[in-house]
């Protein structure tokens, strides 16, 4: 699927869209469904797989990964997760 493709997150609009090179097109991404405004912080790839980290709200430990599926058709929720939970497990990663 991420092959021959280069993908971006638009912050100001918060669009995601990617330019596929076999087809020589530009295509919009479907932003995951959610019920509230997220704030997206990471869109990148890893394994092969496309992800969307974002938080409900700002400066909140609370974070969300979404998957992309295959199709490009939508996302679906891979984690969820708290960094203040990580930060209890493993105090060693804080910056002092």
């Amino acid at each position: 699927m991420l092959l021959k493709t280069i993908y971006w997150y638009n912050q100001n609009n918060q669009s995601l869209a990617y330019f596929d090179f076999n087809d020589d097109s530009v295509e919009i991404l479907p932003k995951p469904q959610v019920t509230e405004t997220m704030t997206y912080y990471y869109f990148g790839e890893s394994s092969r797989h496309l992800h969307l980290v974002g938080s409900w709200r700002p400066w909140t430990s609370f974070f969300t990964v979404f998957e992309m599926l295959e199709d490009r058709s939508g996302w679906f929720v891979k984690y969820d997760g708290d960094f203040g939970a990580l930060a209890t497990a493993f105090p060693q990663f804080l910056i002092r």
